[in-house]
């Protein structure tokens, strides 16, 4: 097989109430975007012609302890908190928006996903050599997202199957 090559070119420059822009998606004809740990609980949505910011939405249930990125189904939006560099973090969540909300509100609630790791026994702070650190989110099905982790440790990836209903639910990597 062969690989696509296709022309880039820069369309806008990110604004700079985004500079740790860390997820986004396509939807409702805008680019949505969130910043990276310790920022705001706000999405962002971005003229793609003009790299200005048209709206903020501010999740009110949220906390922003290291959002990685950003999914989305057709009903949902899907903002993945779960960044864990040291491999210590016990309040892993994913906050679920209806995109209806969304739509009609720059101020919303979110149901919450809590879940943890079924094979992490050890929660010891140990930065950057963890292999519980997830980036990467995805919507996989009508019921289930995709988590993928960044394993420090064996240079690797796990996969993590998680329900798209709110809840508490402790994880086993995919075979």
């Amino acid at each position: 097989s062969h690989a696509q090559i296709a022309s880039v070119s820069v369309r806008a420059l990110l604004p700079a109430a985004l500079s740790e822009s860390s997820g986004s998606v396509f939807f409702n004809g805008r680019f949505i975007s969130h910043n990276d740990s310790g920022n705001e609980n706000r999405l962002y949505e971005v003229d793609t012609a003009t790299g200005l910011i048209l709206r903020t939405v501010h999740i009110q249930n949220a906390v922003n302890s290291d959002w990685e990125d950003l999914a989305q189904d057709a009903t949902s939006l899907y903002i993945g908190d779960i960044g864990n560099n040291r491999g210590n973090r016990t309040d892993l969540k994913i906050y679920k928006i209806a995109k209806a909300d969304y739509l009609v509100s720059d101020t919303v609630l979110a149901e919450i996903i809590h879940y943890s790791y079924a094979d992490q026994i050890d929660f010891t702070p140990n930065l950057n050599k963890t292999e519980w650190d997830a980036e990467a989110l995805l919507s996989l099905d009508s019921s289930s997202l995709l988590l993928l982790t960044k394993d420090w440790v064996n240079r690797s990836t796990k996969a993590y199957s998680v329900p798209k209903q709110s809840g508490t639910y402790a994880l086993q990597p995919m075979p």
